[in-house]
């Protein structure tokens, strides 16, 4: 009895580690979409997408996870795109009460070997002065610029956004 005990627990075990490598390889979130990476050099973006928004919303966001596969230090110094009149770089900060609030920053660090996310309620590309409002399914272009010279053209998909309290359309 404790052999075949032994032997399911090994089945098991087995099955799911097939199913948790064939999820990790197979280029798709656990949700079913796409991961999305662009390459330039040795500076990589994974997954870019902005959240879908109210139609009366003048500011957006862009979040995604940026990769330095490289020896050197890099910094992300500029984003740019035509959906709207400003693009620019912001994090989230907490006073001491605990209220967060939104700073422009200069740069985005990216030490080597290290990701860096941004995700809602930390650093993000700021979108403001929307040219029209962003809708689920739509997409656009955003050029992001390095410290290194790497220069990457990413298509960001728009979807919704999983944490419904926080949105830019107030910013």
């Amino acid at each position: 009895m404790t052999k075949k005990k032994v032997l399911y627990g090994i089945v098991l075990l087995s099955g799911a580690l097939a199913i948790l490598a064939w999820i990790a390889f197979s280029g798709h979130h656990a949700g079913g979409e796409s991961i999305r990476t662009f390459r330039s050099g040795s500076i990589s973006i994974e997954s870019p997408w902005a959240p879908e928004l109210p139609p009366v919303s003048v500011n957006g966001a862009v979040f995604m996870t940026i990769v330095n596969e490289g020896e050197r230090q890099d910094r992300l110094i500029r984003a740019t795109g035509a959906i709207s009149s400003k693009v620019e770089m912001h994090d989230h900060i907490k006073d001491e009460t605990g209220m967060l609030s939104m700073r422009k920053v200069q740069s985005i660090e990216l030490s080597p070997g290290e990701r860096v996310n941004l995700e809602p309620g930390g650093l993000h590309v700021m979108l403001m002065g929307l040219e029209r409002p962003l809708e689920k399914g739509m997409e656009f272009k955003l050029q992001l610029e390095f410290a290194s010279g790497t220069s990457l053209e990413i298509d960001v998909p728009v979807g919704r956004l999983q944490d419904e309290g926080h949105t830019h359309s107030r910013h």
